[in-house]
Parts: structure tokens; C-alpha cells; sequence
């Protein structure tokens, strides 16, 4: 790629999301691997996609105020959407070093007449906002204001005004969360991380660039791995000896840490863990981690949607522990992939929770009598998280089973009040400060909120099968 400027990048990565439904983090890290530019352009670059994304229909209202038709080329209307972006909510960025900067891109690019017409609508936005400062200080009124009607008003009702917020504002420049497998550390972390004083081996990323770039990545000491993935990890980690599947493991990040919890004391691994996914490439990705780890993990391609032939499966017996990280809308996930709001529609959320019903159905067939499910979703929706669970519940006792949260002896099912307050329980400090401190008891249903730990949004359950039903045949 030629030398391109981060305003640039930033203009070809938004038509990317809006065009090829491209999700923003991994747009991101195609274009820096293919670039030159400076940590600090790097910088510049993501909060100007994630920021442009979160805002985007505000910023379009605003250009389409003062164009009497608004461009036909896309392109077009992306350079707009970056420079508009910078004049309202980059202080640091003078309004016309923006416009001449998205002026010239468009020359650069064959734009010529649009030039012209990007110039005399850029020039009116920076003369608005010289008029009134209402746009640099009402960044939160302008994500709301390009949120779709349906997902703010129920995630308002679901969370309450404060963790609905704090769901769909995010971060303007997100910082990785790094997972190290050691407990060694390489003496970059000193000035480059935070350690999370909650949970062993997981570090938040705050110096500018890529962290993939240091050697231990190559090496397979550490993964970008966001923290509530890793508390998943923690919450059902498996017991050495145990015979253990992954429902929907995907690249398995997750999948690793159980199997690192299943070593024994000599380091040597106990017990049986399967993985399985829809789709192969993330499954032949997850292989070849586990082999440069020296883990062992049974990989195969399973649609859990559909009823397994037992016939054909690529497994006999059943398990002592089931994970099913379900597939979701990821309405958690919005403070790292805002886009997210984009893609999802208000039909969403019930017809993935009937999804996630119909893969709970057909794995509750191999769990042991006594085993452990755990049912998860990167939601924050109830509709994907107590609903599902109490549908489950009810199903196993139609068909003659029992299955109940663990720490209740009745199928009732009670975890954190929705739209409670609580006082902030997780939070980062200077690598030199913290100590290991391992992670509490956690309750049998439970979800993870950004304002209040610090992490996705995320819905966990544990379920005891007391009283097996039969395999699904």
C-alpha cells in the first residue's frame, strides 16, 4: 500500500463497514499491517473509525444539512463522514486542517468536481460549530441520536439509563486486553500495560501500536483476548481428570485456558477436551495454538443446530462439563464493535435466542447425569440470557429430566437486578501495584456490564443436569 495518510485509511476502513459489512477491529488490523504509519497515526486511525461508526448517523444529518444532494459516490460521503467527524469532536485537529485534508484525499482520488462540493459543505460544518460549541459537548446526544430507536429504548428499559449508556458509548480509541499464558512477564509491560486486579495472566494495553508486534505474540506467550471472555474462561474452567466440550469454540482462546486449567501439578494435561465450531478455518487456527502449547484438544466441524447422527459423530460417550458460548447478536460487544448497531434488527434478539434454544437442545443429550452446563452469550438482552435458560429448564422437565441453576434447590432464577446500580467491581491498575488476586464465587446466573466491571457486556449461566434426559437420536 502507498504511503497513505490515517484520515485516508480511516475513509477506505468506514466504506469497508458500510459496504462490505466488514467489522471494524479486524478492517483495522488489515490496514495498519499494511501501512507505514506512526504509532501515533495509528492511534489517530482507530479512534477516528470507531468514533465516525458510533456517530454516524449524527455526523450524516449534519453534512446533509448543508448539501442540497448529498454525494452519490460512497467514497465521497466517507471522506465527508471523517472530516465531519474531526470538526465536531477532535478539539486537537483545527476545523480547516480537516477540511484541506479531506479536500485533497478527494483530488488524490479522482475527485475533482466533489472536491469542490466537500469544500463548501466542510467549511459550513466548521462555521457551525464556531457558532455554537453544542456538537464538540454532546458527544453522548449524538451517539443516541444515531442508535437505532428499538435497541436504545430497550436497552433503557432493560438496564437503566446508566449501564444502557455505558453499553453504547464505548471507547473512542478501545484498548486491547492482553491474556498472558505465563506467569513471567516481559519487561515491556512495565510502561506499556495495566494489570487487572482481579484476574491473573489479563492486562489492559495502553501504549499506542499494535501489541502483536512484540515477539512473545509470535511466541504464543500472550493473545488479545477482551477481559470478560477471560472471567468466561474462570467461571466454567473444567477440573483436571474431567472429560469437557466446547460447544461453539471458535478460534479458542477460551477453549486454550481450559485446557491449561485441566494440567496437573507435574504440567502434564488430565482428562479429554473436544472443540467444536461451525466453521473449520477457526477450528484449524485453534489446532495450531494448542500444538505450539503443547495442549491437547480434539478439534470437528458440528452445525448444534441440527440434530447429531450418533452414528457419524466424531465423538462416543458423553461429558462431565458442556460450554455453550452461544452465537448472539453481541449487543455487549458495542463498546469494541459499534458497528454491531448497524447489522442488528429488532427481530434479532428472538430469533437468535430460538437458535441458541435449539443447540442447548441438542447437547443436553451428552451431558453426564450431574454434569455442568454453562449457557453464554455476549448479550446484555434478557430476551438472550433468563429467557433461554428458563425455556431450557422447562424443556428437560418436559422430557423427564432436571436441570437447575446450581446454587438454587428450585428452578427459580435470580442474578443481578436489572437497572441496579452497584458500585464500580473491577478496575485496572499500574502493572507494579497489583497483586495476583483470584476471582470470587460467582452466583449460578449472572452478566458482566461495562460501567460495572469494566468488560463487554456479557450474560453467564451454570446449570446442574440432577436427573439425565435421553440422546437426541
Amino acid at each position: 500500500m502507498p504511503d497513505i495518510s490515517a484520515r485516508q485509511l480511516a475513509a477506505n476502513i468506514l466504506l469497508q463497514v458500510d459496504e462490505q459489512g466488514a467489522f471494524a477491529a479486524a478492517a483495522i488490523a488489515d490496514g495498519l499491517s499494511a501501512s507505514s504509519l506512526q504509532d501515533k497515526d495509528r492511534g489517530l486511525l482507530t479512534e477516528l473509525v470507531y468514533g465516525s461508526i458510533r456517530v454516524h448517523a449524527f455526523l450524516r444529518r449534519e453534512i446533509e444539512q448543508f448539501a442540497q444532494r448529498p454525494p452519490k459516490d460512497s467514497k465521497v460521503m466517507a471522506h465527508l463522514v471523517i472530516a465531519a467527524y474531526q470538526i465536531y469532536f477532535l478539539e486537537r485537529v483545527p476545523g480547516f486542517a480537516a477540511v484541506n485534508e479531506a479536500v485533497e484525499a478527494l483530488k488524490s482520488e479522482g475527485f475533482i468536481k466533489e472536491a469542490g462540493f466537500a469544500n463548501a459543505v466542510l467549511r459550513k460544518l466548521v462555521q457551525k460549530g464556531r457558532q455554537s460549541d453544542a456538537p464538540q459537548s454532546s458527544w453522548e446526544q449524538a451517539i443516541l441520536a444515531s442508535s437505532p430507536s428499538w435497541l436504545r429504548k430497550r436497552l433503557q428499559r432493560e438496564l437503566g439509563e446508566s449501564n444502557a449508556l455505558s453499553i453504547l458509548v464505548g471507547e473512542r480509541r478501545p484498548r486491547p486486553t492482553l491474556r498472558f499464558f505465563i506467569g513471567t512477564y516481559p519487561e515491556w509491560l512495565q510502561e506499556s500495560a495495566e494489570r487487572y486486579v482481579g484476574f491473573p495472566g489479563a492486562f489492559r494495553y495502553v501504549a499506542g501500536g499494535d501489541p502483536r508486534r512484540h515477539p512473545e505474540h509470535a511466541q504464543g506467550q500472550f493473545a488479545l483476548q477482551e477481559l470478560g471472555a477471560q472471567m468466561i474462561a474462570a467461571y466454567a474452567q473444567p477440573a483436571p481428570g474431567e472429560r469437557v466440550l466446547d460447544v461453539c469454540a471458535g478460534r479458542g482462546h477460551k477453549t486454550l485456558l481450559f485446557a491449561e486449567s485441566m494440567r496437573m501439578a507435574d504440567g502434564s494435561q488430565s482428562g479429554e477436551l473436544f472443540a467444536s465450531d461451525l466453521h473449520e478455518a477457526k477450528l484449524v487456527e485453534l489446532g495450531e495454538q494448542a500444538a505450539r502449547k503443547k495442549l491437547s484438544v480434539t478439534t470437528f466441524q458440528q452445525d448444534w443446530s441440527q440434530v447429531v447422527d450418533l452414528n457419524n459423530s466424531p465423538f462416543s460417550g458423553t461429558f462431565d462439563r458442556i460450554v455453550v458460548d452461544a452465537p448472539c447478536t453481541g449487543l455487549g460487544t458495542l463498546a469494541r464493535r459499534p458497528e454491531i448497531m448497524r447489522k442488528v434488527g429488532a427481530e434479532d434478539p428472538v430469533r437468535l435466542a430460538e437458535l441458541q434454544l435449539k443447540i442447548l437442545k441438542n447437547t443436553l443429550g451428552f451431558l453426564n447425569e450431574g454434569g455442568l452446563l454453562f449457557f453464554i452469550t455476549c448479550s446484555v438482552l434478557k430476551s438472550e440470557g433468563e429467557d433461554v435458560v428458563q425455556s431450557i429448564v422447562d424443556w428437560v422437565a418436559q422430557e423427564g429430566g432436571e436441570l437447575l441453576a446450581e446454587e438454587h434447590p428450585a428452578p427459580e432464577l435470580r442474578g443481578r437486578a436489572w437497572g441496579a446500580e452497584a458500585e464500580v467491581a473491577t478496575e485496572f491498575v499500574p502493572l507494579a501495584a497489583a497483586g495476583e488476586v483470584e476471582l470470587g464465587p460467582r452466583p449460578a446466573l449472572f452478566r458482566l456490564l461495562p460501567q460495572l466491571d469494566a468488560t463487554d457486556g456479557y450474560f453467564m449461566s451454570r446449570l446442574r443436569l440432577r436427573k439425565k434426559i435421553s440422546l437426541v437420536c
